[in-house]
């Protein structure tokens, strides 16, 4: 569910630079967003779900991925509670 938040997180963003012209740079890249595999009709599912899941969090990218997305949830935490 993780990850589905932060595709949901990011599509929010996303649209946000878009609409005030500005440039979005996302945490996950395709092909490794929630949208890009969960969230299809026919997307990954039971065992091959996780050895995706198993091979992406021990892919080098992994640790960088793991790095900006705490970053991410720290500064949206942050903005929402100095509001």
């Amino acid at each position: 569910m993780f990850l589905k938040f932060l595709d949901d997180l990011e599509t929010q963003r996303e649209g946000e630079a878009k609409l005030a012209g500005k440039k979005f740079k996302p945490a996950i890249e395709p092909p490794y967003r929630w949208r890009d595999w969960a969230a299809k009709s026919d997307g990954i599912t039971g065992d091959d779900l996780d050895v995706y899941m198993w091979r992406f969090t021990r892919s080098k990218i992994c640790a960088s991925y793991q790095r900006r997305i705490v970053r991410i949830i720290a500064v949206h935490s942050w903005s929402r509670l100095s509001r």
